[in-house]
């Protein structure tokens, strides 16, 4: 089966993907200039260099933003809407800007060079009543488009209104660009002083800069580990373009919240980078991602500088990622004073070795105690300790397995939860009975477990459920999963759970069990909250998918008005025993007919001797107009 449909041991759903990462590794490669000093330059020059940020250094100059400004927003996780307001001593600088208008934009000559002052602009922006129906929108994570601006050249003449870049201003970190973005944009062609001509992109606002090197830092915020401190990381590339990059990209907190750390080999060029992050972040916060690679020739106790720098600096840091570490790493991290992690908000635990001892559990414990945390990650045997419930967002208890009682508590302990992913124990018919419990926050729900879930699922209710995933116990063999009959053993329980749901389901994956055939799955795909499902990956040991499986996806067929699963865009499934030609129809009737579906990863016995020639050939036309497909022999049965 495809790679792509399995959670490998991380921590995923921050440093990764949204289906999660193995122990990936970032380059630290470190420029050794740290002294050089910048001169302006055209936008089309690069030069990799970055200043030293200590008093002898060209101080570069300092925005002003209002509070709600790209510069000043903290960072927002997805499942929850919490905001931390930039301190008081950001908001006024000492010294005006070269970078911001004194004048309005009407006002500037054609042969100006820029060096104006933007403060006035702003505190005229300060009066202008914002956009109501914007602002509401806000508040609720979604963005009313403004009315449609003429940006042809008829219109070129007109600049940016107030409103406009006030609109600008109100744009969060990583959001998308806003659909008024074109009436930022100066169109007349400018020149300096010495008829040279100014590139467009230094004659935007500061404001739209600023969102652009924002978004730049997108994968960095997705997948932390990707945040090395290396000499091609996007802050230092964005700094080092021009003095006018460079101003606004130091004035920006947000390019420089982020970065991975891992084992120093001794030279400490990482350790005198991630100070100049530290710096340049203004105490808006850090998130930070530590590695070691058990495999790696460095030994881990060369260099405590990386570690020294996490802890010398917990106070600031919101996301802490521990991935892959040892004994002795994790000793070194519980020494941390129970009230020093006081902005952690997201905190990840993956232990290299199969047991932490049990004297480090409560000491650790000190870095996710904190009114702020909000979601946690925890990989390892060993249960954590002291987690407040009642404000998680996200939790991930893996390898340590959970009872049912336990799982119980959870629930009715922490009523925010977005999205839970467990290991749980058998489930034995003599345990203690619990009454039904109703959830409404659970988003996301994962469970990899032993036996029948069938008693589980009757206390379920999850009415706002998108994602559900059921797969066995990965230290179990799937030989063993089927003896204890894993998923369920009456599937009309696992349909009534999801006939229990409001919303529709928009993923689900069901691993290696033997009660699913083809009618059970035909059933389940055939609810209602099944309608809008984007992802489908079942497994079984017995045949899920004959002839009459692709039939029912297949427009047109004569036996449906439509076809199952209309918004479909992957399949995952094994074991599929069809007709030369039956998938192949399907897949071509879909995109003939605009349907989402583009990447399909099916797997068929090994002693299915059909040759299916139709659908490899069809296979490989759809391939070469972009849809991934995969048709493979499976080893499991």
């Amino acid at each position: 089966m495809s790679g792509s449909y399995h959670y490998p041991r991380g921590t995923h759903g921050w440093a990764a993907s949204s289906l999660g990462h193995g122990n990936h590794r970032s380059p630290y490669y470190a420029p050794t200039n740290l002294n050089c000093s910048l001169s302006n330059c055209n936008a089309s020059h690069t030069r990799h260099v970055i200043s030293s940020a200590g008093p002898n250094a060209n101080r570069s100059p300092q925005i002003t933003y209002p509070s709600e400004s790209p510069a000043s927003l903290s960072y927002t996780s997805p499942p929850s809407n919490w905001r931390t307001v930039a301190p008081s001593e950001h908001e006024n600088p000492p010294f005006p800007s070269p970078l911001c208008p004194t004048r309005s934009p009407s006002q500037v000559s054609r042969g100006a060079s820029g060096h104006v002052n933007h403060l006035p602009l702003l505190r005229q922006l300060s009066s202008v009543p914002a956009n109501p129906r914007y602002v509401d929108d806000r508040s609720q994570n979604h963005y009313a488009p403004p009315p449609r601006l003429d940006v042809s050249n008829r219109a070129s003449s007109q600049k940016p209104s107030a409103q406009d870049l006030q609109r600008a201003l109100f744009l969060p970190p990583f959001s998308p660009p806003p659909t008024h973005w074109k009436a930022l944009i100066p169109v007349d062609p400018a020149y300096s002083p010495n008829d040279i001509y100014v590139p467009l992109i230094n004659r935007l606002p500061v404001e739209l800069m600023s969102l652009i090197f924002t978004r730049c830092m997108d994968d960095e915020r997705r997948e932390l580990f990707r945040a090395g401190l290396r000499s091609r990381s996007s802050p230092l590339v964005i700094s080092s373009i021009c003095s006018r990059w460079r101003g606004v990209a130091l004035d920006l907190p947000v390019l420089w919240q982020y970065f991975a750390l891992a084992p120093c080999a001794g030279h400490g060029f990482h350790y005198r980078i991630a100070l100049l992050f530290i710096e340049r972040s203004k105490g808006q916060g850090l998130h930070v991602h530590y590695t070691e690679d058990p495999f790696d020739e460095v030994p881990l106790e060369c260099c405590p500088c990386a570690l020294d720098l996490i802890l010398e600096n917990i106070g600031q840091v919101k996301t802490l990622e521990l991935q892959e570490i040892s004994r002795a790493t994790a000793a070194r991290i519980s020494q941390t004073h129970y009230s020093a992690a006081t902005l952690m908000q997201r905190f990840s635990l993956v232990m290299c070795e199969d047991t932490m001892a049990a004297e480090l559990v409560t000491p650790i414990s000190r870095l996710y105690s904190s009114a702020n945390l909000r979601e946690l990650r925890w990989i390892s045997p060993t249960f954590p300790v002291n987690i407040p419930w009642s404000q998680m967002v996200v939790l991930h208890l893996v390898d340590c397995i959970t009872d049912c009682d336990l799982f119980m508590h959870i629930l009715m302990s922490a009523p925010l939860l977005e999205e839970l992913d467990v290991h749980m124990e058998v489930i034995s018919p003599t345990a203690t009975p619990h009454q039904p419990i109703r959830h409404f926050s659970m988003r996301d729900f994962s469970i990899e477990g032993v036996g029948p879930q069938d008693r589980l699922l009757r206390l379920l209710h999850f009415p706002n459920l998108t994602r559900l995933s059921l797969r066995p116990l990965s230290s179990l063999s799937l030989e063993t999963c089927g003896r204890f009959g894993w998923p369920f053993n009456d599937p009309t329980v696992f349909c009534k759970f999801i006939g229990r749901l409001t919303m529709k389901l928009k993923s689900i994956r069901l691993l290696y069990g033997d009660t699913l055939d083809e009618a059970t799955l035909l059933h389940i795909i055939g609810l209602p909250q099944m309608s809008d499902l984007r992802r489908l990956h079942v497994t079984s040991r017995k045949i899920l998918a004959r002839d009459a499986f692709f039939a029912n996806l297949q427009p047109g067929w004569a036996a449906r008005d439509g076809p199952l699963l209309p918004h479909l865009e992957e399949l995952a499934m094994r074991y599929c025993v069809t007709s030369d030609g039956s998938i192949s129809r399907m897949l071509q009737s879909r995109r003939q007919h605009s349907y989402p579906l583009r990447s399909v990863s099916l797997g068929y016995p090994l002693d299915d001797s059909s040759s299916h020639r139709t659908d490899r050939a069809a296979f490989e036309r759809l391939e070469r107009q972009g849809m991934s497909i995969s048709w493979h022999p499976s080893t499991h049965r």
